[in-house]
C-alpha cells in the first residue's frame, strides 16, 4: 500500500472517530451516560457495527476519549486565560472549571461524576495532571513520578468526584464558593503547598472562567 493510500485510510479513520465522539457527546448530554446505548450511537452517527468496533470496543472507550479531549481542551483554555500563571493557577484551574460547569449543567455534572468513578478514565486524568503539573512546576515542588504523588492525587480526585456527585444529585446542598475554596485548600494541603493568597487567586481564576467563552469538546461553557 503506497503512502497516499495509508494517509487516506488514516484520515478516514480520524474522521469516523471524530463523528463517533461528537455524536456520543450529544447523546451523553441529552440522555445521560448510563441511558445512552451503543445502538443509539451507531444510529445517530449513521454507521455500521463493524465501523464502530474497528475503533472502539464500546461506549466506555468512547467516553474515556471524550474525557481525555476535554482535559486537553481545558489545558488550552487555561493557557489562553491565565497570563503568567502561578503554580496555584496551574493546579487550581481544573478544579475550579469542573465545579463551575457542574453547577451550571446537571448533565455535565452527571458526565463528570461518571468519569470520576471509572478506573480507566481516572488513569487518563492522572496522566494529564502529571504532565500539566510537571511542565509548569519550575521550582520542582512536586515529584509527579512518585507513588506518593499518585496516592495524593487519587485522594483529591476522589473527593472531587464525591462533591460533583453531590452537585448532580442536589445542587442546593452545597455552596459553589465553599466547594471551590475547600477543594483548592485541600489540594494545597495534601501536597504540603503554601495557601498564602489563595482566596484572591481563586477569585481571579473564577472571574477569568466566568468572564470568557470557554469551549470544551465543542461545548460552549
Amino acid at each position: 500500500m503506497d503512502g497516499r493510500r495509508v494517509r487516506g485510510k488514516a484520515e478516514k479513520t480520524e474522521e469516523l472517530k471524530r463523528r463517533i465522539m461528537d455524536v456520543s457527546v450529544e447523546l451523553f448530554l441529552e440522555n445521560g451516560y448510563e441511558k445512552t446505548t451503543t445502538r443509539q450511537i451507531l444510529q445517530k452517527a449513521g454507521i455500521l457495527n463493524g465501523s464502530l468496533y474497528n475503533i472502539y470496543h464500546g461506549k466506555e472507550e468512547i467516553f474515556a476519549d471524550i474525557i481525555a479531549e476535554a482535559l486537553d481542551d481545558s489545558v488550552r483554555e487555561s493557557e489562553k486565560l491565565l497570563v503568567n500563571p502561578t503554580f496555584l493557577d496551574t493546579i487550581g484551574f481544573p478544579i475550579i472549571l469542573e465545579i463551575y460547569v457542574s453547577f451550571r449543567s446537571p448533565r455535565i455534572a452527571e458526565f463528570l461524576s461518571v468519569a470520576h468513578g471509572k478506573w480507566d478514565v481516572m488513569q487518563r486524568i492522572l496522566g494529564m495532571m502529571q504532565r500539566w503539573i510537571r511542565d509548569r512546576d519550575v521550582d520542582n515542588l512536586i515529584d509527579t513520578e512518585s507513588d506518593e504523588f499518585r496516592v495524593r492525587m487519587y485522594m483529591c480526585l476522589g473527593a472531587m468526584g464525591n462533591i460533583i456527585e453531590a452537585i448532580h444529585r442536589d445542587p442546593n446542598s452545597v455552596s459553589e464558593k465553599d466547594v471551590i475554596m475547600i477543594l483548592v485548600r485541600m489540594l494545597l494541603e495534601v501536597f504540603d503547598l503554601p495557601t498564602d493568597g489563595m482566596e484572591s487567586k481563586i477569585r481571579d481564576i473564577y472571574e477569568a472562567i466566568d468572564g470568557n467563552d470557554i469551549v470544551v469538546c465543542g461545548i460552549h461553557l
